[in-house]
């Protein structure tokens, strides 16, 4: 099984990947995949073969400049329930795609900062938004929450 992170920036992917203490892409005995290539993620979701996903929600820099993400995500965070995410948001359709195979998944963003709200509304929001298990900041504390949240999961699922 996989334990997936398909994040944006590489440094963040370090952090995580060192808070977690992956040693040669393990991570208590599943495979640790830190990738910015949303069609092999969703791939690897396809199949089932996520234990635990973390997930950016900046995917598509082309993208999230035309759209203006963070004006989305503002109308995310201000009516969770209500929002219709835009087509073409890549973070959206790898959340859909993990809710429907049941694959627990957390957010990793630095967007709680930006949205006009106090940081924890704000990724309590975005969690409704994305039908997402947990949303952490990225930042020093939100990095290390992330990582005991992935350790929590993934103890649950016994290696194959």
């Amino acid at each position: 099984m996989v334990v997936l992170h398909l994040e944006n920036n590489e440094i963040t992917q370090v952090q995580l990947s060192d808070l977690l203490g992956v040693k040669d892409k393990k991570l208590n005995g599943h495979d640790y995949v830190p990738t910015q290539v949303v069609v092999a993620a969703e791939d690897d979701l396809r199949h089932n073969r996520v234990v635990a996903l973390v997930l950016d929600l900046g995917l598509d820099n082309p993208w999230d400049n035309a759209h203006k993400l963070a004006e989305e995500l503002k109308h995310a965070v201000a009516a969770p329930a209500a929002w219709t995410p835009p087509v073409g948001l890549k973070a959206y359709q790898v959340a859909t795609l993990a809710r429907g195979h049941r694959v627990p998944f957390a957010i990793l963003t630095n967007y709680a900062n930006l949205l006009g709200l106090p940081a924890d509304e704000c990724l309590k929001r975005l969690t409704q938004a994305f039908g997402a298990d947990a949303a952490f900041g990225k930042d020093g504390a939100g990095l290390k929450q992330c990582a005991d949240w992935v350790r929590r999961t993934i103890a649950r699922v016994p290696p194959r």
